[in-house]
């Protein structure tokens, strides 16, 4: 089998008893949303040479029904194979409260394409509400998206 016997025996006693015996796996639920996973992308051209001087870039908007953010695409480097830092940030609009927050390192392949950089959970988005999405990122010029 995948487990062997004293790790079934452990998981047979966590989830029998109380209080819950210390285990050597994690205790955390893993994510598991529902559904197909959708993609919104709001360029229709790619161009190149887009700088990071430390600030961030942000887009504020608007859903008309409940989503769960799972992450944001980020366009990578314009000289070929590079890594970034990114910080990613949701926040609500109104008050200013971050929702969630990610700091992670991604490669990018040197082409156009967007990367995944994702929260550790996804996030609700509640309809007719103002979020700001935000990345902060470090690392080479990037391509970037236009009009």
């Amino acid at each position: 089998g995948i487990l062997t016997d004293r790790e079934t025996v452990s998981l047979f006693l966590y989830f029998t008893v109380n209080p819950k015996p210390s285990v050597t796996f994690v205790e955390v639920p893993r994510c598991s949303m529902t559904g197909k996973e959708q993609t919104v992308c709001r360029f229709q051209q790619i161009e190149s040479r887009w700088g990071y001087s430390g600030t961030s870039d942000k887009i504020r908007f608007i859903v008309d029904r409940r989503i769960f953010v799972v992450g944001f695409g980020l366009y990578g480097s314009i000289h070929g194979p590079s890594e970034y830092d990114v910080t990613i940030q949701l926040i609500h609009t109104g008050s200013g409260r971050l929702l969630g927050s990610n700091e992670i390192t991604f490669s990018s392949d040197g082409t156009n394409s967007t990367f995944r950089a994702m929260f550790k959970e996804p996030l609700e988005i509640q309809p007719n509400t103002n979020y700001t999405a935000v990345s902060t990122l470090k690392g080479l010029d990037s391509h970037y998206g236009t009009k």
